[in-house]
């Protein structure tokens, strides 16, 4: 179960075990684009899953922000996962409130 805030309004959700989501979905692509545009390394991602009994398929949007500890290009960089969803929204979540 994943239960708290997203963006201020409360929720819980049961998540499906890792043997009954293989089952019943499969990850069909992963799409980056890249916004160079920025001042900042920002990759936009899609990730696409599909239901294999009908197979319909749907998106969950992210973006990463990648950011260098000690300047750029200098230390290790790191990245940051944002989703662009709403935790009730995922598909093969089950809503309890």
């Amino acid at each position: 179960m994943l239960a708290g805030l997203d963006e201020g309004n409360p929720f819980a959700v049961r998540l499906l075990d890792i043997t009954n989501w293989k089952k019943e979905w499969v990850v069909k692509s992963i799409t980056a684009i890249p916004l160079p545009d920025r001042g900042q390394s920002i990759v936009n991602m899609i990730l696409e899953v599909e239901k294999k009994l009908t197979r319909a398929r749907y998106q969950l949007p992210f973006h990463v922000e990648i950011r260098w500890s000690h300047g750029k290009f200098c230390g290790n960089p790191e990245g940051k996962l944002y989703k662009e969803f709403h935790w009730r929204d995922v598909p093969f979540y089950q809503v309890l409130f």
